[in-house]
């Protein structure tokens, strides 16, 4: 089986695309360049062999080779650092981090430390067994830690392996901050994942914990009030496209209007899709993260 690829007498044979699958995006480089550089036909076709896997980046010594650096059509190959990407997720890549360098620049208005410390003792009271050989049978002092750390945080980052306790940290943490902010309601809290299946498993394991966790009856109402969403949804995705001012209705001048936001499975999240959340920040959101990066992959190219 050979394709044509826009190339007098050449074509692609199927082996050729099992052995070397960036051969199949050379024809689509090629169109692109035009009359360019020919010479960025083939670190073009690798950046975009890796977009269609998930990969934002790559090394830019091994994608771009010897091709000459002053004929790089930046309109299609970026630069950032030592990488080489594809010009939008090197746009995303900045808007994440003047995000998160805003948020940082906020002042934090603390809790009160021993209040803190006495409402978490009663929500997640430390716990601590050990076999009779010694190891650790249960230990939720990390948990602990993660819901206190988190309680003043602007942007924060909960992060562990399969089993660690992450739902178990954002619910006490929900608890907490239920506890030392008696205006804070529901619709005050933006609950979402990238997928609609990691939505769903999240609201049955937040409303699980809520029955574990030593709360009151306040504090439980919102947890089991909260009705998980997907990013898109949150950020309400529509058809408009870019040039238009679309995709989404939330922006930085329609913001969402949670105080916080907290994004489940966000190792999932592509950049550009996390550029999004980060832009739809309102002055007044705070934003958690909770993931693991070595569990689930981005849907889209660039993980963040």
């Amino acid at each position: 089986m050979t394709g044509p690829d826009n190339a007098p007498g050449r074509t692609v044979s199927l082996h050729t695309l099992i052995e070397d699958p960036v051969a199949g995006f050379e024809p689509l480089a090629r169109l692109a360049i035009g009359d360019g550089d020919p010479g960025w036909v083939r670190p073009l076709a690798r950046l975009l062999e890796a977009a269609s896997r998930g990969v934002g980046h790559l090394d830019l010594a091994s994608c771009c080779g010897d091709a000459d650096p002053a004929s790089r059509p930046d309109h299609l190959v970026a630069i950032d650092g030592a990488r080489a990407l594809l010009p939008r997720q090197k746009e995303a890549w900045r808007l994440i981090r003047t995000g998160i360098v805003n948020l940082l620049a906020r002042p934090v208005a603390r809790h009160d430390d021993t209040a803190v410390r006495r409402e978490l003792d009663r929500i997640l009271p430390p716990r601590r067994e050990k076999t009779t050989e010694g190891e650790n049978l249960v230990d939720n002092s990390h948990q602990r830690l993660a819901a206190a750390c988190l309680v003043d945080a602007l942007v924060g980052v909960l992060t562990g392996g399969p089993g660690t306790g992450k739902t178990t940290s954002a619910a006490a943490l929900l608890g907490l901050k239920a506890r030392l902010e008696p205006d804070l309601a529901a619709t005050d809290v933006l609950v979402c994942a990238p997928t609609g299946k990691a939505a769903n498993r999240l609201r049955l394991a937040l409303h699980g914990a809520a029955q574990r966790l030593e709360l009151e009856p306040r504090e439980r109402k919102l947890l089991t009030a909260l009705r998980p969403t997907t990013l898109h949804r949150a950020l309400g995705w529509t058809p408009i496209p870019p040039e238009d001012g679309g995709p989404w209705r939330h922006t930085a001048r329609h913001p969402l209007t949670a105080r916080l936001v907290l994004l489940d499975e966000s190792s999932m999240a592509d950049v550009e899709l996390m550029a999004a959340l980060l832009a739809a920040l309102g002055p007044e959101t705070a934003l958690i993260l909770l993931g693991d990066r070595d569990q689930l992959d981005s849907v889209e190219a660039g993980g963040v």
